[in-house]
This record gives structure tokens, sequence and C-alpha cells, in this order.
């Protein structure tokens, strides 16, 4: 999976802009990005991640947070 960019709908940030980063959820083993510092609503990650996808039913929960 290729982790590109995020266009955030607002910015939780009274004061400065947002540094976000991106966790991941999948099989019960927990990833996390790169904090994309001062980034604010458009970080773009340009990470990629490797996942052993078995069957079709299988969930991959992403949250977005600052």
């Amino acid at each position: 999976m290729n982790l590109v960019e995020a266009k955030l709908t607002r910015d939780t940030e009274v004061m400065g802009s947002m540094s976000p980063y991106v966790t991941m959820v999948f099989k019960g083993k927990k990833y996390k990005s790169k904090t994309m510092n001062y980034a604010g609503k458009i970080p773009k990650w340009n990470e990629k991640f490797t996942f052993e996808v078995t069957s079709a039913d299988e969930e991959l929960m992403l949250r977005v947070w600052d």
C-alpha cells in the first residue's frame, strides 16, 4: 500500500500548522506513518507499507491524527 497524501477538511490547530500522521491496524498489528511536521491540511507522506492479504474479507483501518 502506498500512503501518498491527504486532503483534510478542518484544521485542528488554533495557532500554527497541524503535524499529521496516520495509524493503521491490520490483522491486529499496528503501524504508524512518519509525522509530517507543520504540513497543515494537505500532508504528503509518500510512504510504502506492505501487508500480506490472504482474504478479501480482511480489514485495514486507517486513522489520521494530529
